[in-house]
């Protein structure tokens, strides 16, 4: 939603061009977090979108399927961000736990996208 904020209001963007990281929705990891915890679930439970990708490839992604300027978004390097805490390079989790006790797992990054289109037409 910041992204598509920010777009639309025409600002450019730094994203870092050099991280993997797999993108979930917070409804998911929530609705996840509540079954998990109904069931008496225990032990550690990834909880992430099926889709791992660049945030560069994940700022495209939003940009079309909101139909935003890709052009706002500025690939940069981690180091030059200077963010105050430091970004693994490769994130990213499995959840082949989290599937096999709730038969299910979070969606892929452009599905849950293209679900939330309806947002930014209000």
């Amino acid at each position: 939603m910041q992204m598509i904020s920010l777009w639309s209001d025409g600002k450019e963007t730094k994203i870092p061009a050099d991280q993997y990281a797999n993108p979930v929705w917070a409804r998911e990891l929530a609705k996840a977090t509540l079954e998990l915890l109904e069931r008496g679930a225990r032990g550690i439970y990834n909880v992430a979108g099926a889709t791992q990708m660049k945030r560069t490839d994940f700022a495209a992604a939003i940009a079309r399927v909101f139909g935003l300027k890709a052009a706002l978004i500025v690939p940069v390097a981690t180091k030059d961000l200077a963010q105050l805490a430091k970004r693994p390079l490769k994130g990213g989790l499995k959840c082949g736990k989290l599937e096999k006790e709730l038969g299910w797992a979070p969606a892929g990054a452009v599905e849950v996208l293209e679900s939330l289109k309806w947002l930014h037409q209000r």
